[in-house]
Formats: C-alpha cells, sequence, structure tokens
C-alpha cells in the first residue's frame, strides 16, 4: 500500500484539457517539463504563476502539490492536495497523496477520532464536490419544471405514471437541495487552513507574551475561527485552540 502512495508522488497529472485550452497551456507545459527533468523548484515556480492567475484546476494543484512535496515543503505540499481534493473529491492520486503526504509531517491528527466510522461517515458527506451538488440541483429542478409543463398534455392512463415521476423527482430536488444547503452553511462557516511553516507557537491570547497553549508543526490542518491585529484563533480537531500569527497559515 505505501508503495503505491509512494508512486503517486512520481505520477503528476501533465495532460489536462482545461489547463491545455487556456492562456496558461505554455506556462503548464514549461512546467510539465521541469517536473520530468528533476527541476522541482523551477516547476513550482510555473506551477504558481498558473494559479496566481486565477485558474482553479484539480490537476494542477495536485501537480503543485508534488513539486513541493520534491522540495520537502510539507506545508505546501498538503495544503495543494487538498486544494486539489476539494475540486476533485474522489480521484484516487489525490487522495493517496493527502493520506501520504500525512504521514510524513510531525503532528499526527488525533481527531475525534480516531473513530474510523465517524472518518468515513465525514469522508462520504464531503464525496461530491459543491458544483456536483449544484448541477444535481438544477437538474432536479429541471426535471420538477418539465414534468410540471407535461402534466398540462399528460392522458388520463398515464397519470400514475407521471404522479410516480413527479414524486421522484420532488423528492431528488428535496434531498440535493438539503444536501447543497448543508454544505454551504458548513462552508461559510470556519475556514480550513494548513500551517506552512515549519513550526508555530498557539497562544492563550493574540501576543508573543501570552501563555503558550501548544505547539504545532508543518502540515497540520485547522480551523480558524477569526483575525484579530495580525493573529488568528486557530482551533485543532481535537478542539484545542489558541492563537498564531496570521502568515504561519494559508487557508485552503
Amino acid at each position: 500500500m505505501v508503495a503505491l502512495l509512494v508512486l503517486a508522488f512520481f505520477l503528476p497529472l501533465f495532460p489536462v484539457d482545461a489547463v491545455a485550452q487556456s492562456v496558461a497551456a505554455g506556462l503548464y507545459n514549461e512546467a510539465n517539463t521541469h517536473y520530468r527533468r528533476g527541476e522541482y523548484a523551477e516547476a513550482r515556480d510555473k506551477y504558481s504563476q498558473i494559479a496566481a492567475s486565477g485558474l482553479h484546476n484539480a490537476a494542477l494543484f495536485y501537480n503543485m502539490g508534488n513539486a513541493n512535496f520534491k522540495l520537502e515543503r510539507i506545508g505546501e505540499a498538503i495544503l495543494w492536495y487538498e486544494r486539489a481534493l476539494r475540486l476533485a473529491p474522489r480521484d484516487a492520486d489525490i487522495a493517496a497523496n493527502v493520506q501520504f503526504a500525512n504521514l510524513v509531517k510531525q503532528d499526527r491528527d488525533d481527531a475525534v477520532g480516531d473513530n474510523v466510522v465517524v472518518a468515513a461517515l465525514g469522508q462520504a458527506y464531503r464525496m461530491p464536490a459543491l458544483n456536483e451538488l449544484t448541477l444535481a440541483v438544477s437538474a432536479a429542478l429541471l426535471a420538477v419544471t418539465v414534468l410540471g409543463i407535461w402534466r398540462l398534455w399528460v392522458p388520463d392512463r398515464a397519470r400514475a405514471g407521471w404522479t410516480l415521476a413527479m414524486a421522484a423527482a420532488t423528492t431528488s430536488l428535496v434531498v440535493a437541495g438539503l444536501f447543497l444547503s448543508s454544505r454551504v452553511f458548513e462552508a461559510a462557516g470556519d475556514e480550513e487552513a494548513i500551517l506552512t511553516v515549519a513550526s508555530e507557537i498557539a497562544r492563550s491570547a493574540p501576543d508573543t507574551q501570552e501563555t503558550v497553549v501548544f505547539v504545532i508543526h508543518e502540515g497540520t490542518k485547522v480551523a480558524v475561527h477569526r483575525e484579530e491585529k495580525g493573529w488568528v484563533l486557530i482551533r485543532l480537531p481535537n478542539g484545542l485552540g489558541g492563537w498564531v500569527p496570521s502568515a504561519s497559515v494559508t487557508v485552503i
């Protein structure tokens, strides 16, 4: 299993139609060439330029994570893998690299957790991407609309079938709508971020003279509650919270 995970780092997703069709195609191809040659710093620089242009693409973010991992920038590698996973939650290569990078980082994620059932349910809940849920809601709404219009011409003998179809479409719309609303509400809450510096001291208040609460290391995922004068209040998966400098973490 570990061998398969390690192998994933040598298989960046080079062919990407969306990127190839964009104005960033030249930079992307240059970055891929640098990566193949083992010039990871140059590849990272090119991928960064594309990402800075505002392009959101899972394969680009995945390759960016790989370049950072090769440069032993574990925190940034995890950050970009997590960003890629949000765009392609069912991609096996991305998921494998997220898992492997989290095994390499210093801090373990001792979340509520460690409960396998809870972790599996959470993963299933986040499996559909938001754009996929939006598409599902749109499709269900379209089906309800079409069936509603079609009702005007449905003969009496077909009313039972129409009723069944309308019930199925309406149920799909309600379920998909509730699911999407739940995910949007969750996304509007605390932001998730990754510690991208080697280590950081979390304090009881936003000041370097305050009490040390805990120390975290590169690659740790945290929830960001609020920001105040260059500091952010973060919370670990186990519920422990503290203040760290804003520059220490990068929002996913």
